[in-house]
């Protein structure tokens, strides 16, 4: 089942990269520039 990240809300995009990549780093640096947009 493929989907477009693009296409979810957030909470389905968070999970889609968290599927997508196990890289914590990775995770750390999509969490900080979520919360540097707020």
């Amino acid at each position: 089942m493929r989907f477009s990240a693009m296409d979810s809300p957030p909470g389905e995009q968070a999970k889609f990269l968290v599927e997508k990549s196990t890289d914590l780093d990775q995770l750390l640096d999509f969490g900080l520039l979520r919360l540097s947009r707020i």
